[in-house]
């Protein structure tokens, strides 16, 4: 219980850190243009991403959960480098890096592929998933949603809409959705690391 009760304080605290992140990026960036490639929320996302790769990594059963989210995470990390990888080696070059790392783990999900029926019904039944889909929610659908032109000129009220104030939006709720990835992750982890323990005090028992 206590446990648990600092996890969700840590998680509040790391949430207003999240905003005053967001602010201060806001106020500092000089570029006429905010909140774009380099600036720290975009940071913050591939930070988040790392850290929800890292835990996966870490984390022991649920083979096949585990790396269906190593896959869905690992392509969404080479698609958020991809002006990099555009200049660093050729343009477009991120869409093959992604289909070789789709392939070896796609492989690695095909030889364990009988269990994934049956710990996805285990799995959807966790607090985790369902944080984990309210962070894919907020990453592909609202922050898309809340990010388009469209939205930001009937709010402004002109076709010459605010560009930074429509970047904030987008970008900001990005960061949002991935920071509540990186919860789920690792709930995930406490979740896979208390049911291995609960099964070996049972075996100890017995």
């Amino acid at each position: 219980m206590k446990f648990t009760f600092l996890r969700y304080a840590i998680y509040a605290a790391l949430t207003y850190g999240l905003m005053e992140l967001m602010r201060y990026d806001g106020m500092t960036t000089t570029d006429d243009v905010k909140f774009a490639e380099s600036s720290l929320v975009e940071q913050a996302q591939n930070i988040f991403l790392i850290l929800s790769l890292i835990s996966l990594t870490f984390t022991r059963g649920y083979q096949a959960i585990k790396y269906i989210l190593i896959l869905i995470l690992g392509l969404f990390f080479i698609r958020e480098q991809d002006a990099f990888l555009d200049s660093a080696i050729a343009e477009h070059s991120w869409k093959f890096i992604c289909i070789i790392f789709a392939s070896l783990v796609g492989y690695k999900i095909f030889q364990i592929r009988k269990t994934i029926v049956s710990e996805i019904e285990e799995f959807i039944k966790t607090s985790s998933s369902g944080i984990l889909f309210l962070g894919f929610t907020t990453l592909l659908i609202f922050s898309r949603m809340f990010g388009r032109k469209k939205f930001w000129k009937v709010v402004e009220g002109t076709e010459d809409y605010t560009r930074n104030v429509k970047n904030a939006a987008e970008e900001c709720t990005e960061l949002f959705g991935y920071f509540l990835i990186l919860i789920g992750i690792i709930e995930f982890y406490v979740y896979v690391s208390s049911k291995i323990r609960d099964n070996k005090n049972i075996s100890l028992a017995e």
